[in-house]
C-alpha cells in the first residue's frame, strides 16, 4: 500500500517471511546460530574485551582476528541490526575493507554516488561530479551506498569464518581496572559480563577494554576522568527511507534540496529502488514532530510532487548533538572507538567511517602491544591522531548543517558559529548559498572521501627526507596502478603486507645504471645481522616492496644482481605513463627522484610514516626502535 501524509495510522509494515534461521525471534523459534560455529570456544581470559558489536566494534574485531589476537565482542541488541542507520562509505573506508579482504563483496553492495546536484527554491544550481578521488590515487571512486545493516551481517560473517560470534544479548555490567598492578599482571581488567536471555554470568579478564557502545556508552560514563562535553541543538531532522512517486528530475543523485521559507532536505539514493530523505522537522507550537508528513510535503520540492509509493523500510527523528570526549584513552589499558568518543550530525556520512577508521588506528596497535612488540607509547598516539580527526569532522559536519538548516548556534568549543570562514563572498549576481556550496565542497572534497586525514608528527609519525617530495608523514599512502605480475595490473596497495606488517616500499627506478651501487649497499644492510630488517625478522613485521621502473623480464632478471630482494621482496613493475591527463607512474606520484631513489616505511593501516632516500636507511632503525622493543 502507499503510505499517505495522512495515513499514519493505518501504516502496516512491509511483507517479511517468516523462518527458523531469521535473524529476529519469530514464532518458529529464536534463531540460535551457536550450532552454525561449534568451534567457537569463549576464554575466560582474552587479550581484549570489545563492548559493543556495531560496526565499530566488529571492525575492530576482524582486524584483530588477522593479526592472531584473542578477543571477545559482545552486544547488548538480541540480534544484529536488521534495517536503517548509517548509509555510506567512503573510497577511504572501501580501501580499509580491501586490506581486510572484503574489499569485493563491499564493494557490490548499494549504488555508488558520484554526482552531487544542488536546487533552490524549485531550480536547478549545481550538477557536478563529486566525492571522487584522482584515479591514480585510489581503486574506490564515489560514495558506496552500503548500509550499515549490510556492513554488519558482511561483518558478523567474516568473525563466524574465523570461528568467533558476537555474544548476545550480553553486556558488561561492570569491570575493574587494577591501576595499581605491577608489570607482572598482565591481564589488569576483570569484566563481570551477564548474557540477558539465559541469566548467566561470567567474569573474564582481559588486558585491554574498547568501548564500542555508542553515544551513551556505559564504558565512557564509568570513568569520570573522560567528559563528553560539548552541545545538544533544538535542531531536528527526520530521516525516512522509502520508495517514492515524484516527478523530481534527480531523485536517483545525491543531492540537496534547499528552500528559502521551509528548510532544507538530503536525497541519498538507496538499494531496492529506495531514496532516504533527511528532512529538517519545524513542529508548530504545541505540537508533535510527525516524519512522515514532513517527508512528504510538497513544500520541501516544490513545484515537484512527492508521494510514497511503498511501506516505510526505516524511519527516525535526530536531535543533533555535537559532543568529542575529552580523550578517546585511559592509561593505555581502556579505548573509546565510534560513536562512544564522538557523535554529529548525518551530513557528510562520517558516523560509521569515522568510527571504522578508529578501529582501523587502534587494532594494529593493540596486536602490537598484546605481543610484546610494541613499547606502551605506541598507544597513546590512537588519542593523538583520531581525537583531532573527530574534531575535524564534528566541525565540517556542523558547518554544512548549518547551511542546509539555515540556522546559526554555538560550536563545541563555545566559538560562534558566525564567524570569518562562514562568511562567503558571492560573485556579482550569485546567489549566496550557491556560492557557499561550492566554497565548502572545494575546501572539503577530499576530507568528504577519507582521503585529507591528516596526523601531526609522533612516535609513529617522523620527518620525511625532503628530496621525496610526494608523500607527507602522517598522511595516507598514495595507491597508484602498477603491474603485480607479468599478466596481472593491480594497485601498489595490493602489494603491501598484512594489517600487523609494515611495507618497506623500496623506489628502484630501473634496477640499474647510477642507483644500482645505492640498490647493492641497500642489499646488503638489510641481509645484514644488524639491520632493522633482522632485528625483528622473528616477529615478522615487515614485508618487503621493490617498485621497478622496468619490464617484468628486464626486472627479473635485475633483481638477481639484488640476493636480499630476489629473496624477501615482492618486485612490482612500473609501467604507468609519466604524469599526464592518465593519472602518473608510482615513481612521480611519490616524488621519488630517479637518480635518488627512496625507501618509505608504510605504517599497518596504510599511513606515512616515515621516508628517506637509499643513503639514509640508517634513519629507519632510529625510527623502528623509537616504539618497538
Amino acid at each position: 500500500m502507499a503510505i499517505l501524509p495522512n495515513t499514519l495510522d493505518s501504516y502496516v509494515e512491509p511483507y517479511t517471511t517468516e523462518h527458523q534461521n531469521k535473524s529476529l525471534p519469530n514464532h518458529l523459534g529464536v534463531n540460535n546460530i551457536n550450532p552454525a560455529v561449534p568451534n567457537f570456544h569463549p576464554r575466560s581470559e582474552v587479550d581484549v574485551m570489545i563492548v559493543g558489536g556495531g560496526p565499530v566494534g566488529l571492525a575492530t574485531a576482524a582486524s584483530l582476528a588477522r593479526q592472531g589476537v584473542s578477543f571477545r565482542i559482545l552486544d547488548k541488541s538480541p540480534h544484529p541490526l536488521i534495517v536503517g542507520r548509517a548509509d555510506s562509505l567512503q573510497p577511504r573506508t572501501m580501501e580499509v575493507f580491501h586490506q581486510l579482504g572484503l574489499g569485493e563483496e563491499v564493494f557490490g553492495l548499494g549504488p555508488r554516488l558520484e554526482h552531487t546536484v544542488v536546487y533552490k527554491d524549485g531550480k536547478k544550481q549545481i550538477f557536478a561530479e563529486s566525492h571522487r578521488s584522482p584515479g591514480s590515487e585510489s581503486r574506490y571512486q564515489g560514495l558506496h551506498d552500503a548500509t550499515q545493516t549490510e556492513v554488519e551481517h558482511l561483518l558478523i560473517r567474516d568473525l563466524i569464518r574465523n570461528d568467533v560470534l558476537v555474544e548476545r544479548p550480553c553486556t558488561a555490567t561492570s569491570y575493574r581496572f587494577d591501576e595499581e598492578a605491577d608489570a607482572s599482571v598482565t591481564h589488569p581488567i576483570t569484566v563481570n559480563i551477564t548474557n540477558h536471555a539465559t541469566g548467566e554470568e561470567e567474569v573474564v579478564k582481559a588486558r585491554f577494554l574498547v568501548g564500542s557502545d555508542g553515544a551513551h556508552s556505559m564504558i565512557r560514563k564509568s570513568i569520570p576522568d573522560i567528559k563528553f562535553d560539548g552541545i545538544k541543538t533544538d535542531l531536528h531532522w527526520g530521516i525516512v527511507d522509502a520508495v517514492f512517486e515524484t516527478d523530481f528530475p534527480h531523485r536517483w543523485t545525491f543531492g540537496t534540496v534547499i528552500n528559502s521559507e521551509h528548510g532544507g532536505c538530503l536525497i541519498i539514493p538507496r538499494e531496492r529502488d529506495m531514496v532516504r530523505l533527511y528532512a529538517q522537522l519545524r513542529p508548530e507550537p504545541g505540537k508533535n514532530l510527525t516524519i512522515l508528513s514532513s517527508c512528504a510535503t510538497q513544500q520541501d520540492f516544490a513545484p515537484y510532487y512527492l508521494k510514497y509509493a511503498s511501506p516505510v523500510d526505516w524511519y527516525t527523528i535526530l536531535t543533533i548533538s555535537e559532543r568529542v570526549a575529552s580523550t578517546f584513552t585511559y592509561k593505555d589499558r581502556i579505548f573509546l572507538a565510534g560513536d562512544s568518543c564522538h557523535v554529529h550530525s548525518a551530513k557528510g556520512a562520517f558516523g560509521m567511517n569515522t568510527g571504522i577508521m578508529d578501529a582501523h588506528n587502534l587494532a594494529w596497535k593493540l596486536a602490537m602491544l598484546s605481543k610484546g612488540i610494541a613499547k606502551p607509547g605506541l598507544l597513546d598516539t590512537y588519542d593523538a591522531e583520531r581525537r583531532e580527526n573527530a574534531l575535524r569532522a564534528v566541525a565540517t559536519s556542523a558547518r554544512y548543517l548549518r547551511f542546509v538548516g539555515n540556522c546559526t548556534f554555538q560550536n563545541i568549543d563555545g566559538t560562534d558559529a558566525e564567524n570569518d570562514e562562514m562568511k562567503i563572498v558571492a560573485a556579482p549576481g550569485e546567489d549566496p548559498d550557491i556560492a557557499f556550496f561550492k566554497q565548502f565542497a572545494q575546501q572539503n572534497t577530499r576530507f568528504l572521501i577519507g582521503l585529507d586525514v591528516d596526523y601531526a608528527p609522533n612516535l609513529i609519525n617522523h620527518p620525511i627526507d625532503p628530496e621525496i617530495t610526494g608523500v607527507r608523514s602522517g598522511y595516507r599512502t598514495p595507491d597508484p596502478r602498477v603491474a603485480i605480475s607479468r599478466h596481472v595490473s593491480g594497485r601498489l596497495y595490493d602489494s603491501f603486507g598484512r594489517v600487523d606488517q609494515f611495507t618497506i616500499v623500496v623506489f628502484g627506478s630501473g634496477l640499474s645504471g647510477v642507483l644500482l651501487p645505492k640498490l647493492q649497499a641497500l642489499d646488503s644492510y638489510l641481509a645484514s645481522p644488524k639491520s632493522f630488517y633482522s632485528r625483528y625478522a622473528a616477529s615478522d613485521l615487515f614485508k618487503v616492496v621493490l617498485v621497478a621502473r622496468a619490464t617484468p623480464t628486464e626486472g627479473m632478471s635485475r633483481v638477481k644482481a639484488l640476493p636480499f630482494f630476489a629473496e624477501h621482496a615482492q618486485v612490482v613493475y612500473d609501467d604507468q605513463l609519466p604524469v599526464g591527463i592518465f593519472g602518473g607512474d608510482a615513481h612521480a606520484i611519490y616524488g621519488v627522484d630517479h637518480k635518488i631513489g627512496a625507501i618509505v616505511a608504510v605504517r599497518p593501516d596504510t599511513w606515512v610514516g616515515t621516508a628517506v632516500t637509499l643513503d639514509g636507511v640508517a634513519k629507519l632503525e632510529g625510527y623502528f626502535s623509537s616504539f618497538l622493543y
